[in-house]
């Protein structure tokens, strides 16, 4: 059974969960689709960021709305955003990770019909497959025979990790034939099997400047990604003192509030797989506590914006399912900066003391913000700590701060 004080967590929780949800059904923007007819029409497509390649489409021209699916479909794409067509492809299935390779390299190749995701469309054209275990990359070419595949296998054989970087081989014949072997041989020796790495050799196969090659990572999806969310935060209490007339010692209850947060994140898709994420928000902080000799207690709520910068690493280059951690920087901002409530019991009625009067300020936490990413999905938890929330000669008061909470992506990959 929940107890009362929980259910304004749960409610803002799940208010915060449909709003994403609602934004996100209305997430259309300008584009097109190309039927197996050969009919090219022009309206908007809902952009669901399709972390796996997408099997359905919805597509609204003139206020209708339509579905299609993949076999009615030879193309979709987004107006300055994801490009998908249709292929007929084989590959090699199986895992990319270390832990779970199999003793040999995986020697049948599976075959499917996909709308692949256009990373790079020129002379040379990338494509990307996200299947449940790995990603897949296919190129076309002149004489390449049709979509093939950059062959990466892994196993793990006599306790050793061996790779069959196949792909790069195949690489290095397209740079001889594009006769920009000199410029990109380095590159493709030392390349890794991502994304951000085959997008650029691809792009200099197809002699694109540097500031093309960024102009179309950009277009492939925003760098920026934005979302709403909801959580609880804990705080803890510990007290302290470096003057002669400081309480050493106190007895304070555990501060339980909801939260609310909106932030924005900068991944670099072109590079490690890693977040710069600022984030803010609303939330409270309560401070009750007693002096253990029982001469002093302390009444305050302060409300607060606490403002979060964190670095995120993610534990694959996954889109879809994902572990990350980083650090975070906390810089709680007081709303107004209210005096506490300081009362002292000596003989007779209980005084409240003008003379010595407790102060909630602006609080600095550092600490490590980590969770689990899937779809646009996020479960994340953060501690962290912050010394002498409270400066007065009387009271040094530490604090540790637990959030547990729930986002949602609005926009972005």
């Amino acid at each position: 059974m929940l107890k009362k004080e929980w259910m304004p967590l749960l409610l803002t929780v799940i208010a915060w969960g449909n709003a994403g949800l609602v934004m996100a059904q209305k997430n259309f923007k300008p584009g097109y689709v190309v039927t197996v007819a050969g009919d090219t029409m022009r309206g908007e497509i809902e952009d669901r960021l399709w972390q796996q390649n997408p099997e359905t489409v919805q597509f609204r021209m003139g206020g209708q709305l339509q579905s299609f699916d993949k076999q009615q479909l030879l193309a979709f794409g987004i107006d300055q955003g994801s490009q998908f067509r249709k292929a007929g492809v084989r590959y090699y299935p199986g895992t990319l990770n270390p832990v779970s390779a199999g003793f040999d390299y995986p020697s049948s190749q599976q075959e499917d019909t996909v709308l692949l995701r256009v990373l790079e469309s020129g002379t040379y054209s990338l494509f990307g497959l996200s299947t449940k275990e790995r990603p897949v990359f296919f190129l076309t070419g002149p004489d390449n025979g049709g979509y093939r595949e950059l062959v990466y296998r892994v196993r793990v054989r006599n306790g050793q990790f061996e790779q069959d970087e196949t792909y790069k081989n195949f690489l290095i014949a397209r740079a001889f034939d594009a006769g920009v072997y000199n410029q990109v041989e380095n590159r493709i020796r030392n390349a890794r099997y991502t994304e951000e790495n085959l997008f650029d050799i691809v792009a200099a196969l197809n002699k694109r400047t540097k500031a093309e090659r960024k102009g179309a990572a950009a277009a492939q999806g925003s760098m920026l990604r934005a979302d709403l969310g909801g959580g609880v935060n804990i705080t803890g209490f510990r007290s302290s003192g470096s003057s002669a007339d400081a309480m050493t010692s106190a007895s304070f209850q555990t501060s339980v509030r909801p939260m609310l947060l909106a932030g924005i994140a900068l991944s670099n898709r072109r590079g490690v797989p890693l977040d710069v994420l600022v984030r803010t928000g609303f939330t409270q902080l309560s401070v009750n506590g007693t002096a253990t000799n029982g001469l002093q207690s302390i009444s305050s709520s302060l409300n607060y914006i606490p403002i979060q910068l964190s670095v995120l690493f993610y534990s694959s280059k996954h889109k879809s399912n994902r572990l990350f951690f980083g650090p975070a920087v906390n810089y709680n901002l007081a709303l107004g900066n209210p005096k506490g409530t300081t009362t002292f019991y000596g003989s007779g009625s209980p005084v409240e003391d003008p003379n010595a009067p407790i102060y909630l300020s602006n609080q600095g936490y550092a600490g490590i913000l980590t969770g689990y990413h899937f779809g646009p999905h996020r479960l994340e938890a953060w501690l962290g700590f912050s010394s002498d929330i409270i400066p007065s000669r009387f009271l040094h008061l530490n604090a540790t701060s637990v959030a547990v909470q729930y986002v949602y992506r609005l926009k972005g990959k």
